[in-house]
């Protein structure tokens, strides 16, 4: 059955939304295919120990190297551009977040789009398109560039968890940013066992869209698997992005309204004072 052509252009949000609610309910709620639980079982069995102990080792290295640039680095060049002492506690972590997600992000730019192996990005709905669904997806091999590229992103959030724990300066979302952690891990290594590439291109309507109608024009007819599960998770994440995006609008509104004569996190407690030692958490008393 040919695709039309109109589905390939970029859809509004109404279009998404429209689309993206044909799919999930004719996929998710109108199937008459049972949840398949031997293939959940399968998937959790094709986890590698030696993928677990490559995560767990780019973890412990981003945490050394972190720990690092903030003696050898942060630290001498707040020294040097005379950082405001209010202003300290949380630059180690500003500098590291800003040098950590470029480098990520050029990685990932460059296996996406620049190396010209891939078009997740021009195509996303084709992504599905040669899709083969149950034991035989858990089997693909990887490509070792796609490979490392989520090992580092795994190992980045494994760390960033340690980090927000005992390390980062803790705010009024630092409980949501745990929770963040945690899905993104679980949506990374989700897509890695089922060899399904997500998260590498524009949300929603790159991502949403792909995850529900790139995979109904392709396999409405077909057995596919998890899809209502994985697509709750990935709305979950969009959920936090909204959430995150009402503290910039908050602040541009105090600093428009003349509330705020300068920037400041919203995110951060008011009363700097009533914080301990313990990465800024606020006594309980």
């Amino acid at each position: 059955m040919a695709i039309p052509q109109s589905y390939y252009e970029q859809p509004s949000f109404l279009e998404f939304f429209q689309r993206a609610a044909i799919s999930l309910n004719e996929l998710c709620f109108k199937t008459d295919k049972p949840f398949d639980f031997t293939f959940v079982l399968s998937m959790i069995q094709s986890v590698k120990l030696i993928d677990i102990f490559t995560v767990f080792c780019v973890a412990f290295l981003f945490t050394g190297l972190r720990s690092l640039m903030t003696r050898f680095v942060s630290v001498p060049l707040a020294n040097a551009l005379q950082v405001a002492a209010e202003h300290r506690p949380k630059w180690p972590e500003s500098v590291w977040k800003l040098l950590i997600y470029s480098g990520l992000w050029l990685q990932s730019l460059y296996v996406v789009v620049l190396c010209g192996k891939y078009d997740f990005l021009q195509n996303p709905l084709d992504i599905f398109k040669d899709c083969v669904f149950g034991d035989a997806q858990l089997k693909q091999a990887v490509p070792s560039d796609i490979y490392w590229m989520y090992m580092l992103q795994l190992g980045f959030y494994v760390h960033s968890i340690i980090g927000t724990l005992y390390m980062d300066m803790w705010r009024k979302d630092s409980v949501m940013m745990l929770l963040h952690h945690g899905l993104t891990i679980f949506l990374l290594e989700f897509s890695f066992l089922v060899r399904a590439w997500f998260r590498l291109y524009w949300y929603p309507l790159k991502v949403l869209y792909t995850s529900t109608w790139g995979i109904y024009i392709h396999h409405r007819h077909n057995d596919h698997k998890l899809v209502l599960f994985f697509n709750c998770m990935l709305i979950a994440l969009q959920m936090l992005h909204i959430y995150w995006f009402y503290f910039i609008i908050l602040l541009l509104i105090r600093v428009a309204t003349g509330r705020q004569s300068e920037i400041e996190d919203t995110r951060e407690f008011e009363e700097e004072t009533t914080k301990n030692a313990n990465n800024g958490r606020p006594h309980d008393d």
